[in-house]
């Protein structure tokens, strides 16, 4: 009896512990990338001859606000699914660099949980990447 035990149980442990040699062995050490979180995105433009600025400011949650000094004034919440677009976009800018101002001036500015990010350039000018422009742009839209 126990030579048929023997011989039932047996190969059944060997076949385990080969899969679990493999298991342990087919997991990578690789090293994750911590996810970004965007805590907040304030964009805006101004300048010229009042030196007048007007200020927005977006949460994560989608609540979109108009910040004149102290004051901030909600103007609307953007659905989720925009939201989300709008932070891979941010996101997608991460280490880019441009602060040329002139007479008037147009802001966007990125503060995550590693970095804050701001980018600052002059209206029209053609300098500053494509992508920040039409961040920029779509963001402005929303607040209409």
């Amino acid at each position: 009896m126990k030579g048929i035990r023997h011989y039932f149980i047996f190969p059944f442990v060997k076949h385990a512990a080969w899969a679990l040699i493999l298991i342990f062995f087919s997991c990578k050490n690789s090293k994750l990338i911590p996810e970004i979180r965007i805590e907040n995105i304030t964009f805006g433009s101004g300048g010229g001859f009042t030196g007048r600025i007007t200020t927005y400011s977006l949460s994560p949650d989608g609540q979109l606000n108009l910040v004149e000094g102290e004051k901030i004034d909600s103007i609307k919440k953007i659905d989720l699914q925009q939201m989300n677009e709008i932070l891979e976009k941010a996101k997608a800018l991460k280490g880019y660099q441009y602060n040329t101002s002139g007479n008037m001036n147009a802001f966007l500015e990125i503060k995550s949980d590693q970095y804050t990010q701001r980018i600052v350039w002059e209206l029209g000018s053609k300098q500053v990447d494509d992508q920040v422009k039409q961040l920029y742009d779509e963001l402005y839209s929303l607040t209409r």
